[in-house]
């Protein structure tokens, strides 16, 4: 029908808001913390075309920490080429 709009409202349990005529929405999760976080992101759909029909559904989503990256060598210093390097992998949240 030409008179046919969707209005979309997406709300994030983190309290963000975002409201959208044409869909679909693009939304960035950051977690900066040492644990993981999870997230419901609501959305209401409204078609708006005299019958008004609507519809809601939520999805939970689980964020991870970004990596504290850190790696370490064995030995404070190295003659190349006669000698190797050890690494360390200390990184977390991987």
């Amino acid at each position: 029908q030409d008179n046919q709009i969707l209005l979309t409202n997406y709300k994030i349990s983190n309290g963000d808001e975002i409201f959208d005529r044409i869909g679909p929405t693009e939304y960035t999760f950051v977690n900066n913390t040492n644990s993981v976080q999870t997230f419901t992101i609501t959305a209401s759909v409204l078609q708006v075309d005299g019958v008004g029909c609507a519809d809601t559904t939520s999805q939970t989503i689980t964020v991870y920490p970004l990596p504290q990256i850190d790696f370490r060598m064995g030995v404070d210093s190295v003659m190349w080429p006669e000698n190797t390097a050890n690494f360390g992998n200390l990184t977390k949240n991987i």
